[in-house]
């Protein structure tokens, strides 16, 4: 049972990615497009961090 939440997570993300993409005007789509993916990987990742970090039973 543990795919499921990681597939709607992982849509979840694609569907923010796609709404900032699509909100940004003027310059290389590609680019826009790469540069979101990352912000919203580098964020992601931070907050599963920070969940590990909040659910650790010895701190």
């Amino acid at each position: 049972m543990n795919q499921l939440p990681a597939f709607v997570s992982g849509l979840a993300a694609v569907a923010v990615l796609m709404d900032v993409t699509s909100e940004v005007r003027g310059g290389d789509r590609v680019l826009t497009l790469v540069l979101t993916g990352v912000l919203i990987g580098a964020l992601s990742g931070a907050a599963r961090s920070l969940l590990k970090v909040l659910a650790d039973p010895c701190g």
